[in-house]
Order: structure tokens, then sequence, then C-alpha cells
């Protein structure tokens, strides 16, 4: 579908969040096709946020991606797999208003790309030069 998508809207770049890891990372195949696009297509980026640090190197040392299609997210205040409550870790299905501590997901996200092995230009393509250049800034 995504493919599909893409390719009638090339003037149209897309971001993929999280390079494609949704809740099922390790079950699921959604990373690869996510990269699998952004290899394909000049059109779209994969944004790093809730992304294990060796899915960025992947795609970093990937010759058709690379460190210029990834974008820095956040990620804060749209889902949240897990919460805190009394030192303990527990799964959330989002019944109850965000428990995390604010900026939580921000550490994480800052996190998986520090600990990322990357020369300090892809770091800083990546933590805003790509996203200053797709939004023409």
């Amino acid at each position: 579908v995504y493919d599909g998508i893409v390719t009638l809207f090339p003037e149209i770049n897309f971001i993929l969040c999280h390079c494609g890891v949704q809740g099922s990372y390790f079950y699921n195949s959604y990373a690869d096709h996510a990269m699998m696009l952004a290899a394909m297509h000049p059109n779209v980026y994969l944004e790093t946020s809730m992304a294990p640090v060796e899915l960025i190197e992947k795609a970093i040392a990937d010759p058709a991606i690379g460190a210029e299609k990834l974008v820095m997210g956040s990620d804060f205040g749209a889902t949240s797999s897990f919460y805190r409550y009394k030192d303990q870790i527990l799964p959330s299905y989002k019944k109850k208003p965000f428990p995390e501590l604010p900026g939580h997901n921000i550490e994480y996200a800052v996190r998986m790309l520090d600990e990322a092995i990357m020369t300090p230009e892809e770091r800083r393509l990546i933590k805003g030069q790509n996203m200053a250049r797709l939004l023409n800034l």
C-alpha cells in the first residue's frame, strides 16, 4: 500500500515513524518494509524514535538509505507501551492519562542516537540538518 502512495505522490516527502518499528518489532517485518521503502524511494525518510540502536545503525550502513534519510523524533505524547508505577514498569493500554515522567520518550530517543555508532556528521544530519533541509529552513 505505502509503495503505491509514495509512487503516486513523488513531490511529497513521507516520514515513516519509528523506522517502521511498532510494538511488534521483534515479531513482524514492519521495520524491514520501512527500510525497503526508504531505500527504493527518494521521497521516503525514516524517523528514529522508538527504534533500537541496531536498526538505526543498519539504516545508516545501508548505502541505499544512509544518515541522509534519517530524522530524529521524540514520540512524546503519542503512545506509550509502558508506564512506571511505584518503581515497577507495567504495560499500558492507554486507559489512563500519560503516567510517564515528562521527557522520558525524548530521553530514550536521544540515548538511542547517542549509543549508535556513526560519524559526527551523520549525527548532525539525523539530529537536525535533515529535518531543516526537508522544511526548507
